[in-house]
């Protein structure tokens, strides 16, 4: 069993360091082995993607950071299972497309699995054709 407050904690701290596009602080929150999909049908849109490992996974959260300006995010609903380390998080985002300029708000829900105190995998959906237009796609 891990501890509610300190999952919410880190949860909250990783958006945070999305909305401020740091990268450095985003990846202290994932551990060695994370996993990272944004997911969506390939045939659809160019933007989902997967990776495993920090390596990895910061080379898309840079290429995400880089294209997708996140100015606002409030989180809806924040579900923590400590005794799985299972969060659901819906949450309202005001994004914009570095490239396009164009603005757009949508929700969010994101599948995250916590392990000590660090984020193992973090699985988001998300309206992949609206972020394809975002990036001028």
């Amino acid at each position: 069993m891990q501890d509610r407050a300190a999952i919410e904690t880190l949860i909250r701290s990783a958006y945070q360091a999305r909305v401020t596009g740091d990268l450095d602080a985003m990846m202290g929150h994932f551990c060695d082995t994370a996993q990272f999909s944004l997911a969506g049908s390939p045939e659809a849109s160019p933007v989902p993607t997967s990776a495993t490992g920090s390596v990895a996974v910061r080379e898309v959260l840079r290429r995400l950071t880089q294209n997708i300006e996140f100015l606002e995010t409030t989180l809806l609903d924040l579900l923590i299972d400590p005794e799985t380390g299972r969060v659901a998080v819906h949450s309202r985002v005001r994004v914009r497309g570095r490239q396009s300029g164009q603005e757009a708000q949508t929700e969010v829900l994101d599948l995250v699995q916590v392990e000590n105190g660090r984020i193992t995998s973090f699985r988001q959906f998300a309206d992949t054709a609206l972020a394809a237009r975002l990036l001028g796609s």
